[in-house]
């Protein structure tokens, strides 16, 4: 939703959506109908290194603009950084080039919260905890 949905963010800052437009100047010409085909064109794109961070930007970046106007996400570990653990997930299901099944995609987000918990165990998370 977040790479398709436009507008200006809540909090009366004027602050518009970035995701989908950039979402679009990357994945021109494809078309796509469901999030199937969204997915092939994506796996479609070329795999260029500054493309495919821009890819990963764009993820993201959406993710941190659905946070941002109040829609659900996963605190993954805290909500500004919600954005980072779906782009990097996105990025291994399009430009990994593997093929990519759920078994895999429970490993990574087990690996991930495991290196989570490494970090969590010798630091905090909280930036006001922290000081």
């Amino acid at each position: 939703r977040g790479c398709h949905t436009r507008g200006i963010l809540p909090g009366g800052l004027g602050v518009n959506r970035r995701a989908a437009e950039l979402h679009d100047r990357l994945l021109l010409p494809c078309r796509y109908e469901g999030a199937d085909e969204w997915v092939a064109c994506l796996r479609g794109s070329e795999y260029q290194f500054s493309k495919v961070n821009k890819w990963i930007g764009c993820f993201a970046m959406a993710v941190n603009e659905e946070n941002a106007n109040f829609g659900r996400i996963v605190t993954a570990p805290t909500n500004g950084a919600a954005g980072v653990i779906p782009a990097v997930l996105m990025y291994y299901l399009c430009f990994s080039g593997e093929e990519v099944g759920e078994d895999d995609i429970v490993k990574f987000l087990l690996v991930a919260g495991e290196i989570g918990s490494i970090f969590k165990k010798g630091a905090t998370i909280s930036a006001a905890m922290g000081g």
